[in-house]
């Protein structure tokens, strides 16, 4: 018989604390809603979704040493987002995720850990080269004491542009 077990509960037996549940100093809400509505990327990678898909809602967590970007245009109620390691060139995974989501009218959120202080800057320089006057509209990228890597997360629901933090509770079959 399946057993199933949150992931609060492994948390704790690894000693992780409500500080890594939802990362560190996030002003964000914690979103509770539906998980089915998410579309989550891992470390180096992308998505992009819309306001319309089966899942309108797109994020990622594990902000340890990387950063995020997320690209809205509140017009078409579009949005991507990128998992950016720091070793890696921008143009790997942004640009094909730009090309589908458009270049013009992004607002722009950064969320990670800035451990490298030019990570944040290449990643900068990278948006105002590809995109048409893209307007950082939220940034979270402060450094911080993160000794178990977890890091910051967040999410963009496309449908109104309201942003989160991911609750850190997901159920697993044992």
């Amino acid at each position: 018989m399946k057993k199933k077990v949150t992931i609060n509960k492994i948390r704790d037996k690894l000693g992780l604390t409500e500080y890594h549940k939802i990362g560190p100093d996030q002003k964000r809400e914690v979103y509770y809603g539906k998980s089915d509505l998410v579309k989550m990327v891992q470390s180096n990678e992308g998505g992009y979704t819309d306001a319309s898909s089966q899942k309108p809602l797109i994020g990622t967590y594990g902000l340890g040493p990387r950063i995020a970007i997320i690209g809205y245009n509140s017009k078409t109620k579009t949005a991507f987002i990128s998992h950016n390691v720091e070793h890696a060139s921008p143009e790997k995974i942004n640009n094909s995720l730009i090309k589908n989501v458009g270049k013009n009218n992004l607002e722009i959120y950064l969320v990670g850990n800035n451990l490298r202080e030019n990570h944040e800057e290449k990643l900068i320089r990278y948006l105002e080269s590809e995109l048409t006057n893209p307007e950082i509209v939220y940034k979270d990228t402060k450094r911080i004491s993160d000794p178990k890597g977890l890091g910051k997360s967040i999410i963009m629901d496309t449908r109104d542009g309201k942003i989160y933090s991911h609750n850190g509770i997901m159920d697993f079959d044992f």
